[in-house]
């Protein structure tokens, strides 16, 4: 398998624990011979400037920081591998014991890539506004509460 040539690191910017470990995560890249580039995940606009051509991006956070990224690499389908450091860490692949341990071989190119589904929100009755979300889509009504009119279509119906 090919080496990867240009892995993005996305951290959780309030962990010291993900700043420390994308340096070093960069330093492992480097001696494998790929570029890499480093970015908060709190800074979506500028990691977007550094996506193209990202053939893998690591994320190193929560739950919240992998919601991050995947708008992030949307829509070029980037495989993500992301590495626990928050609380819950349900959609996390790896422990942060053992990043340094197995990324390497995702570097490689080595493992197997699971393919999951995007959503797409249109609000139709102001701008006309199209959002992506990896789990789900909330609606509401900011502070007050009262029913309101909800036209949902899966695949066109």
């Amino acid at each position: 398998m090919a080496i990867k040539k240009k892995i993005g690191i996305l951290f959780q910017p309030k962990s010291q624990d993900a700043v420390d470990l994308a340096h070093r995560l960069e330093d492992v890249i480097r001696d494998l011979g790929a570029s890499s580039w480093v970015c908060s995940a709190w800074e979506e606009d500028i990691a977007q400037g550094y996506i193209e051509d990202t053939e893998l991006l690591i994320c190193l956070g929560g739950d919240g920081t992998i919601l991050r990224a995947a708008r992030i690499v949307n829509p070029f389908s980037i495989p993500i591998i992301s590495v626990n450091l928050g609380r819950i860490g349900f959609m996390t692949e790896l422990s942060a014991e053992d990043a340094l341990n197995k990324i390497p071989s995702f570097v490689r190119g080595e493992g197997w890539i699971e393919e999951r589904n995007m959503l797409e929100a249109e609000i139709l009755s102001k701008d006309g506004s199209v959002f992506h979300a990896l789990n789900d889509c909330v609606v509401g009504r900011r502070e007050r509460c009262r029913l309101i009119r909800i036209n949902a279509k899966v695949d066109g119906e």
